[in-house]
């Protein structure tokens, strides 16, 4: 099973400017603001501390890292983590 870790950490405390109310994603590893999404999949069976499907959105960022959003569903909830694939460092 891969390592999974706090999304939290990688929501940026300020919301964009505009008054959207959105906010960015950074860099789990060093905090790059330069981030991208790629095609996201759903993925069944995969070894996750929960059992059922998995949504995974990968992403990248101009610092070298590469990284999975995932949000899984199991007995009713709904957990968010994230799974470091690449480090920048």
């Amino acid at each position: 099973m891969k390592e999974e870790l706090d999304i939290t950490t990688l929501i940026s405390k300020e919301q964009i400017a505009g008054g959207s109310g959105q906010r960015n994603l950074y860099c789990p590893v060093c905090k790059c603001i330069n981030s991208h999404v790629k095609p996201p999949f759903f993925m069944v069976d995969e070894k996750w501390h929960g059992n059922g499907v998995l949504a995974v959105t990968p992403m990248w960022s101009e610092c070298g890292s590469e990284w999975e959003v995932c949000i899984g569903s199991h007995k009713g909830d709904a957990p968010i983590f994230i799974r470091v694939t690449k480090y920048c460092k």
